[in-house]
């Protein structure tokens, strides 16, 4: 009977520690409340992978432009004695390209802005999936938990019975050794 009390009150133990498990992660649960879908993050990606692109594109532009005033302001001079050459004036073509420059730099710096908020919107996104991610593992524990529980309870009343079995079966053996 001793082994029987001793599993009775720690099956008991064991019944309200978890249901003292099952409350904290009801209560952790309740604390998260975050919206978070898949879509929502790929299309940020997405707006995130397309603004990048167009920066790449804009740097190269930059880059391809540069090269062309550099080779249009070369092109006026004599390669071996440096003399500026008649008849050959490129500015107009030298000042059209650094126009574009100009214009591309403006547009990278609006691009940049524009990263700068999709990246705090994706690193939001991300946030929310890690406690999204989390409030599911919280529920997927407290299931477990719960059916643990419910074991545990059907155990306590398998030990009360025994125990109250016992319990007649002590009183009738007194009773017939009266």
């Amino acid at each position: 009977i001793t082994t029987v009390n001793n599993n009775f009150n720690l099956t008991l133990q064991n019944g309200i520690s978890t249901k003292k498990q099952i409350e904290e992660i009801k209560e952790k649960i309740n604390n998260i409340k975050v919206e978070y879908t898949v879509e929502e993050q790929e299309k940020i990606e997405k707006e995130r992978d397309e603004i990048n692109y167009n920066l790449i594109k804009n740097n190269n532009d930059i880059s391809q432009q540069e090269k062309n005033i550099n080779d249009l302001t070369k092109s006026e001079f004599c390669p071996t004695c440096g003399r500026k050459y008649e008849n050959v004036d490129n500015s107009a073509r030298i000042k059209d390209a650094q126009d574009k420059v100009k214009k591309l730099k403006d547009e990278n710096i609006i691009i940049n802005e524009k990263l700068v908020t999709i990246n705090a919107s994706l690193e939001d996104v991300k946030a929310r999936r890690v406690a999204y991610f989390e409030s599911n593992k919280l529920k997927v524990q407290k299931s477990a938990l719960e059916v643990k529980k419910e074991q545990l309870g059907k155990e306590y009343l398998e030990l009360q019975n025994k125990i109250n079995e016992y319990k007649k079966n002590s009183e009738a053996i007194d009773k017939n050794n009266q």
